[in-house]
C-alpha cells in the first residue's frame, strides 16, 4: 500500500496487487479492498484531529457492497 495523497478530510492510497490476493478467475479479493476502505476512512478522520499520541482508533463496523468483481482492474 502506498499513499498518494493527503488532505484535509481525504486520502487516496494505491496497492499493487502481486497475485495472492487473486481469488480464482483473476478477481481481486474482497478484502484486500475493505481493508483500504478502512485505512482511508480512518485516516482521512485523523486528518481533521490535532496530533494526540494516546489516541487509538478502530473500527467498530464496516460494511461493503459490491457491485461488481474487479477483475484486471
Amino acid at each position: 500500500m502506498q499513499v498518494d495523497a493527503i488532505e484535509a478530510d481525504r486520502v487516496r492510497l494505491r496497492s499493487t496487487v502481486q497475485g495472492r490476493e487473486l481469488q480464482p478467475g483473476a478477481r481481486l479479493h474482497g478484502g484486500v479492498l475493505a481493508s483500504l476502505i478502512d485505512i482511508a476512512g480512518t485516516s482521512a478522520a485523523w486528518t481533521g484531529i490535532d496530533d494526540r499520541p494516546v489516541l487509538e482508533t478502530s473500527t467498530l463496523d464496516l460494511s461493503v457492497n459490491y457491485l461488481a468483481a474487479a477483475i484486471g482492474e
